[in-house]
């Protein structure tokens, strides 16, 4: 038991968490993505040569930051066609940033695609855990390695 605790603080793990609603009332999406702030900083750094401290930014430098950074790696489609996603704004809570997005209005719809590649530039271990829910049905899955999207059909 000591060798895997030991195993686990020196190799850490690298997961996101998405969740993803579609709102009947709204007609879109809800997104909401859990990131370790260590992770996120370490790939926005990377991408952009810099050194920032994420947590020492002002709000609306950071949001810039991440609405950058994380819309270009999340993707949409909705039958095969690309939707709008917005950035919405973040949340801070003790090494833990969540980030909030809405899609643009959307009709009905039969499959969804789901692409996030988030972090995965930076970990070989990256994985997101994904659950979407529509009309009381919940499906879950997980992108990692080369598997950076999935498709959805709901009936």
């Amino acid at each position: 038991m000591l060798i895997i605790l030991l195993a686990v603080l020196v190799h850490p793990i690298h997961i996101s968490v998405v969740e993803v609603r579609f709102s009947e009332d709204s007609k879109t999406f809800q997104l909401s993505q859990r990131i370790f702030v260590d992770d996120l900083e370490a790939a926005i750094n990377k991408e952009n040569s810099t050194s920032l401290d994420i947590l020492k930014l002002e709000d609306s430098v950071r949001n810039k930051i991440l609405r950058r950074y994380l819309l270009a790696k999340i993707e949409i489609r909705l039958d095969n066609k690309r939707t709008v996603i917005n950035y919405i704004g973040s949340e801070m809570e003790e090494g833990v940033c969540w980030v909030y997005f809405e899609s643009a209005k959307t009709k009905s719809f039969k499959q969804i695609t789901l692409k996030n590649v988030a972090l995965f530039e930076l970990f070989d271990d990256q994985s997101t855990i994904i659950q979407i829910e529509k009309d009381k049905t919940v499906k879950s899955f997980r992108l990692f390695g080369e598997k950076v999207e999935e498709i959805i059909v709901f009936e």
